[in-house]
């Protein structure tokens, strides 16, 4: 990893992870890296680090409802964090067809997002949210 060491957090427990993400999880663990489970109650013990750097990858591009629960207070912590924040994809929040806000977003300084920007990009409100936009290509012709 270069030398860095990230500080990953799960919201929820690794037992309740499936499918790809599970893969993914596996894949960090087997190479040592420690993952901590974010549960409500332990939200104080986060917020008290220090980052250079905050990647949000929270929610995907499949939500659908409003953000509740420890999700919501991560955001709540994300966006009152003095470090710089990347979202994956899209922020955390943002619905990616529509542009809505499912109650709260994260506020990012960058989006990168994959293949091409989400229409939620090209309104008012998903590009207050989004920042700077960078497209990455990961091999998905178009």
């Amino acid at each position: 990893m270069r030398g860095i060491r990230p500080e990953i957090y799960l919201a929820g427990r690794m037992s309740d992870v499936r499918d790809e993400a599970r893969v993914n999880l596996d894949i960090l663990l087997k190479l040592g890296q420690k993952v901590l489970e974010v549960l409500p109650g332990m939200l104080p013990r986060i917020a008290a680090g220090s980052y250079g750097l905050i990647i949000d990858a929270l929610l995907g591009v499949g939500l659908s409802g409003e953000v509740r629960g420890v999700y919501k207070d991560i955001i709540a912590l994300i966006n009152g964090s003095t470090a710089p924040v990347l979202s994956v994809d899209i922020p955390s929040g943002l619905d990616a067809t529509t542009g809505r806000v499912w109650g709260c977003c994260v506020r990012a300084d960058t989006t990168i997002t994959f293949v091409a920007k989400k229409k939620a990009m090209a309104t008012e409100e998903g590009r207050r949210f989004c920042g700077s936009i960078i497209v990455a290509d990961i091999g998905v012709p178009l």
